[in-house]
């Protein structure tokens, strides 16, 4: 059922009655009572119940239809490991089709330096993120406040940039299955099983606690982007993490157009980084993959086109100040009949 259909239901679990699994009663308590970390954000509170049910319904089903027989977290990391032996004498040439691929999904111009490696590569930059280190101090308390709406603005572009991820790497590489087959005809089948598994257990495990004590998950790829530079470096430790990881570069790459600046916003250099250390807290990754992909979904709906095509009407958004991307983002969600399919469309002119 569309989530408009279903915008006034506020409990998870009434919303996902049909399936006989739910996640655990930590995330589901904190999905209901809006105690996410992204509480505050006036898009996000709307009703984080529908925004998450409907991917977690989505998820559930690719992974009975996927995996029939079941699966746990060791299967996926087993499945992890024979894709990496599988993958390991051709990824030169895996890499080059993962690029390619996502230089045709985007129309990424030649002028951009696209690069993607299949390897497992720690960053130290992401990790240190995890932290909470106060070495902001020289912005006051007032001060924050005031950037407060660059930080819920970043939030809500991070959501998209995780919601086209988790959107391509389920089924990306069909687009290339023949090349894949030339390489391996098992792969694909793996690549299924692997992503309906990750998805799945995604949500069967709530990661904060593991961040407070100082652990971070097991790092299965990492982007950079580098606007200056015109470059985006993505790293994967396999095919389809790959293509993840390519994709939410440059999605990344494009919602910088709205990055807020000491000449056009006032905001210094050490504000920003403030402000991308603040939103793009690597705990709150599992919430984005919980809330991106709804969103994701019905930008593509709203705007009735193909993947690709959304690169202008991204970039437009992101041009956008908070209230009003939070109240677009709200109505094509929610409302796209009664009037976020007309303001795409008046977007898309």
């Amino acid at each position: 059922m569309p989530v408009s259909e279903l915008r006034d239901i506020k409990d998870f679990r009434e919303l996902t009655e049909s399936l006989n699994v739910l996640p655990p009663d930590v995330i589901v308590n904190k999905i209901n009572n809006n105690e996410h970390p992204f509480s505050d954000n006036s898009y996000f509170s709307q009703n984080p119940s529908v925004l998450s049910s409907d991917e977690f319904i989505r998820c559930v089903e690719l992974y009975n239809r996927r995996c029939p027989e079941g699966g746990s977290v060791m299967d996926a990391m087993m499945l992890m490991q024979e894709i990496m032996v599988m993958e390991d004498s051709d990824k030169e040439e895996l890499s080059e089709i993962a690029i390619n691929l996502v230089r045709e999904m985007y129309d990424v111009p030649d002028t951009i330096d696209l690069k993607g490696m299949l390897e497992q590569k720690k960053s130290e930059e992401e990790i240190e993120s995890c932290d909470d280190n106060d070495d902001d101090d020289e912005i006051s308390d007032e001060r924050k406040e005031e950037l407060q709406e660059y930080v819920e603005k970043r939030r809500i572009l991070n959501s998209i940039v995780h919601g086209c991820a988790i959107h391509q790497w389920t089924s990306a590489y069909y687009i290339v299955s023949e090349e894949l087959n030339d390489i391996n005809p098992e792969l694909i089948e793996k690549y299924n099983k692997t992503a309906a598994l990750v998805n799945y257990w995604n949500w069967m495990y709530y990661f904060e606690p593991m961040f407070a004590q100082g652990q971070v998950p097991m790092l299965q790829g990492i982007n950079k982007v580098n606007v200056k530079e015109k470059k985006i470096e993505a790293y994967g430790i396999n095919f389809p993490v790959l293509i993840h990881e390519l994709s939410k570069g440059v999605i990344d790459y494009i919602t910088t157009a709205g990055v807020p600046s000491e000449k056009n916003n006032g905001v210094t250099p050490e504000e920003l980084k403030y402000i991308y250390k603040t939103a793009d807290n690597y705990a709150h990754e599992q919430w984005h993959y919980f809330f991106g992909p709804t969103l994701w979904r019905a930008m593509l709906n709203a705007a009735n086109v193909e993947s690709n095509e959304l690169i202008p009407i991204i970039r437009k958004m992101s041009e956008m100040n908070y209230e009003e991307l939070s109240q677009f983002c709200t109505n094509i969600v929610f409302y796209p009949d009664e009037i976020g399919i007309e303001e795409m469309q008046k977007l898309k002119e």
